[in-house]
């Protein structure tokens, strides 16, 4: 697992734009998503494979945006959002995310009894947390998880030594690491 440093950019559209849908566009490789109080929050998922990511250091990265990834979010948005002629960046923060080769979470039992490990969720940890939930207290309990929709095999730490990443059935070939 690596630590990467994942850069966010609030921005104030300049107009009321109503309800803004929470997004992935995999076309121009961005997510969106409403604040509270009318700003937008933009990332980018234009991300690097895992061999090509410089680890974050976790105690010591920046925490704000950098100009180049300000720059990004201004042609990414621009292009995306064209009707926001008044749009400006009210502010921009940064946080880590721990990622795995496949970029999808480790949730598994090790060689140490009684241990399960839940990491590595690029950041989609809350979105899924009803069913890590689910498989950790399946693990924990049985060893083996109860729901045939959250197979445990998909999602063991083996899958790395064993060359069998998890992919989606469904890939959209341009959507870099957003699988």
């Amino acid at each position: 697992i690596k630590v990467i440093r994942e850069q966010i950019v609030m921005i104030d559209p300049g107009l009321d734009v109503g309800k803004v849908p929470v997004f992935s566009d995999l076309v121009s490789l961005q997510y969106v998503r409403p604040e509270v109080g009318g700003e937008i929050l933009f990332g980018n998922s234009d991300l690097p494979g895992y061999d090509a990511i410089d680890p974050a250091d976790p105690d010591s990265y920046l925490n704000r945006a950098t100009d180049d990834f300000v720059d990004l979010t201004v042609e990414k948005v621009g292009s995306r959002f064209p009707g926001f002629p008044d749009a400006s960046i009210t502010s921009s923060y940064a946080g880590c995310y721990d990622v795995t080769p496949d970029w999808n979470p480790v949730i598994s039992a090790t060689p140490l009894a009684g241990l399960v490990v839940a990491a590595g969720f690029s950041g989609h940890g809350f979105k899924i947390a009803p069913a890590v939930g689910r498989l950790v207290g399946d693990l924990v309990v049985d060893g083996h998880s109860s729901d045939p929709r959250i197979p445990a095999t998909d999602f063991r730490w083996s899958r790395f030594a064993e060359a069998d990443p998890l992919t989606t059935p469904y890939p959209y070939v341009g959507a870099g690491q957003m699988r």
